[in-house]
């Protein structure tokens, strides 16, 4: 958008020529405020011309080129300066005047032909010979990419170069009137199917007459068309956007949709070649966000899993609606919260043939380059999908994940039944591109707030008691996923009884949609389960009313600087937000950021040592 800002500059310091609805420019109209400065010691001579193509000049015939101008940098004036206008350069000179350079002030200089040349159509070229003392300046437009020449010396030959600050005015009664460019900085784009969108364009005007009405069409691709009148004031060289709004494609597949100037204000465009514009619309059943599965392997005798829970906390930075974490609490021995298929698990570490080792992680079961922060210090870790928390820059390796797009969407809904203690489990899904391979859909059900007092690596005297979250509880599924015909789009319904020691408040369910690998090599095969998307339900919603909150007996205070500071002592947390989702838990710490919070209002809900829960709000 440089460029527009540089031509409506232009427009403007133009306007303070006299410019009227019957003169046009030729030559170097891509002009800046600042030029960039060019010298020489050299005390001979200096040209410089701007050419201007016979194709410039087919649809101005017959108007007349009555000025030419030349932009004077700095205060320096030079000893000598001639204009001149020529058919050819070395050739006899159509104009050619001497200029009284006490006359020269900095900035743009015009001067006026004796006798106005008549334009046939031949190429012309418009320029000056200079002289100055020790140094000769020149102005050279740094953006500029118009065909220019320069001569150093007048013994020397011309030599191509760009941007020699120098136009031509014209007039004449039969000047171009209609002539608009249309750019537009969208080449493809993805919609949802009948859902309304919009593609914005750039419109330059480059014909004699201000444009007051646009009217464009927009040639779907699928046999239908659509028109649109816009209003607009668009003066001679003048540069504005404009919108064509509310388009729908009903039906998926991949657009070649055509925007095309039909007319301005009601007439014609003279050169319809450059006011067309092509874009890729590719259209979705659904667009949906991508939502990326980070799986922990964790236990308790495991000394580093406190510290590299932390370190998932702080990469996960507050977006928990974004990433979805699952505990397997497996790889260091086994604890009270291993379920058998967590342990079938431990095939992913295959490719780490010294050892396993927590707190490991996997990113959508994906393979990671060390270039997006994957990192191992075990023999074969770096074929391995599995990567040390505490080495792998795992808030790098988040970020990548969350910009590849969703390639599924996943409805996830729950029912829970007192009476038999039955939780209902309905998921519906479907591809958004054809994908590949063996699709499967893995279920699981997971559980908070799971209390502790032997974790290792954590003092449970002195620090209260360790809580585990997003504990893998139960898979509805197989545990390597069970087969879904993803492209066709499918639904499964799961039934899970659910047991006495699990608390049913602190219950979520998990479904991914992911590729099973068949492939004969194992090291091959546990690099191969890529994650398509993944959604997130709790059982039991946490509504919490803003007008329902109660003070704790802990002080939490919002501090200015992004961090929540909790007073006081409690075993553990969740922060939400107004629609009770849990953006953030706390394990007991005094503070926690909430610097990457979008600004709102939070509810904090904390529970005591005798198991009180208390809430209370916050606002960033």
């Amino acid at each position: 958008m440089n460029f527009y800002r540089i031509l409506l500059a232009f427009a403007a310091v133009l306007s303070t020529l006299g410019v009227d609805a019957r003169q046009m420019y030729i030559g170097n109209l891509k002009f800046e405020d600042k030029f960039r400065q060019t010298g020489t010691t050299s005390k001979d001579t200096v040209g410089a011309a701007v050419f201007v193509s016979a194709q410039d000049l087919k649809d101005k015939v017959g108007a007349e080129l009555t000025s030419v101008s030349m932009y004077q940098i700095g205060a320096t004036q030079p000893k000598y300066l001639r204009l001149f206008v020529a058919s050819a350069l070395d050739s006899v000179f159509l104009f050619d005047k001497e200029i009284d350079v006490t006359t020269l002030v900095e900035g743009w200089n015009r001067v006026e032909l004796d006798e106005p040349i008549l334009l046939t159509g031949d190429s012309l070229y418009l320029g000056y010979y200079l002289l100055g003392g020790s140094t000769i300046s020149q102005a050279v437009a740094n953006n500029s990419s118009v065909q220019s020449y320069i001569r150093k010396g007048s013994a020397a030959n011309w030599t191509l170069t760009k941007g020699i600050a120098v136009y031509g005015t014209i007039e004449g009664d039969m000047l171009p009137a209609h002539d608009v460019v249309l750019t537009s900085g969208v080449s493809s784009m993805d919609v949802e199917m009948s859902k309304a969108f919009d593609i914005a364009f750039c419109v330059e005007n480059v014909a004699a007459d201000t444009i007051r009405t646009i009217e464009m069409e927009c040639d779907l691709g699928n046999g239908k068309k659509e028109v649109r009148v816009m209003d607009v004031e668009i003066p001679y060289l003048g540069v504005d956007s404009v919108v064509f709004d509310n388009i729908k494609i009903d039906e998926v597949g991949l657009y070649d949709v055509k925007f095309v100037v039909a007319k301005l204000n009601g007439e014609a465009d003279l050169n319809p070649e450059n006011n067309e514009q092509r874009v890729a619309v590719n259209v979705l059943e659904r667009i949906v966000a991508r939502k990326v599965l980070l799986e922990v392997f964790s236990t308790e005798n495991c000394t580093a899993c406190p510290k590299g829970h932390d370190i998932v906390e702080a990469s996960i930075d507050g977006r928990h609606d974004q990433v979805i974490e699952v505990g397997h609490h497996v790889a260091f021995y086994t604890d009270q919260w291993t379920v058998p298929e967590d342990e079938i698990y431990m095939n992913f570490y295959y490719s780490a043939i010294v050892t396993t080792f927590a707190p490991g992680g996997m990113i959508d079961r994906t393979l990671w380059s060390k270039a997006d922060g994957h990192k191992n210090p075990y023999q074969g870790g770096d074929s391995c999908v599995v990567f040390s928390i505490e080495s792998a820059d795992v808030w790098s390796l988040l970020n990548v994940a969350l910009s590849k797009p969703a390639l599924a969407w996943i409805d996830l809904e729950t029912e829970f039944s007192e009476e038999d203690s039955i939780l209902t489990i309905k998921t519906a899904g479907k591809s958004i591109t054809q994908l590949d391979g063996e699709p499967r859909l893995t279920v699981y059900v997971t559980e908070d707030n799971l209390a502790t007092d032997k974790q290792a690596g954590w003092n449970s005297e002195r620090q209260g008691l360790y809580y585990q979250h997003n504990v893998n509880r139960h898979i509805a599924t197989d545990v390597w996923g069970d087969k879904v015909e993803l492209n066709e789009g499918f639904e499964k319904e799961y039934k899970v009884k659910i047991q006495q020691k699990w608390n049913v408040d602190n219950l979520n369910v998990v479904a991914f949609v992911h590729n099973y690998s068949t492939k004969e090599n194992v090291k091959e095969r546990y690099t191969d389960f890529n994650v398509y998307n993944t959604e997130k339900v709790q059982v039991r919603e946490h509504e919490v009313a803003v007008d329902e909150v109660v003070d704790a007996p802990m002080m939490v205070i919002a501090r200015q600087d992004g961090v929540v500071e909790i007073v006081g002592e409690y075993e553990s947390g969740v922060i939400y937000n107004v629609n009770g989702q849990a953006v953030t838990t706390l394990r007991g710490s005094p503070t926690v950021s909430i610097a990457n919070f979008v600004n709102g209002v939070y509810i904090v809900t904390l529970t005591s040592a005798d198991g009180s829960i208390y809430n209370t709000k916050i606002v960033k």
